[in-house]
């Protein structure tokens, strides 16, 4: 069976602060990690020790990028990849609405399931 893989997504710095710990526990626990970020987590996650497959930029708004996540998920996946995609829920979301959405249109062609795990914050429920 082939190596379990986490693809780990995260903008800002709440969206961190819950995915990063399943980042790392994952990690410790021999599965592949895969870590595509934008914004402030993308900073957090490489002083954590995380080298990103792909970082964008810190605001998309002022610097807007390209990023193909449909082409990247099949890319990096084969159809037996036991694999979760952890997002967190930034807003505004991007990359992390990108890469679900893309595991969800790749997951009808699919023989084995992308686990889909949106992280919640609740950031915006505080104020």
């Amino acid at each position: 069976m082939e190596t379990p893989t986490i693809i780990v997504s995260a903008k800002d710095i709440k969206a961190f602060l819950v995915t990063a710990p399943i980042a790392k526990k994952a990690r410790r626990s021999g599965w592949r990690v895969s870590i595509v970020m934008e914004g402030l987590a993308g900073r957090r996650f490489v002083d954590a020790g995380f080298t990103p497959d792909f970082l964008g930029t810190e605001d998309t708004r002022k610097i807007p990028f390209a990023f193909d996540a449909y082409q990247y998920l099949k890319s990096r996946l084969t159809d037996d990849t036991p694999t979760i995609l952890a997002i967190g829920e930034s807003n505004p979301s991007h990359l992390e609405q990108k890469l679900g959405v893309a595991a969800m249109k790749l997951n009808k062609i699919r023989k084995r399931k992308i686990i889909i795990v949106e992280i919640q914050d609740f950031w915006g429920g505080a104020t």
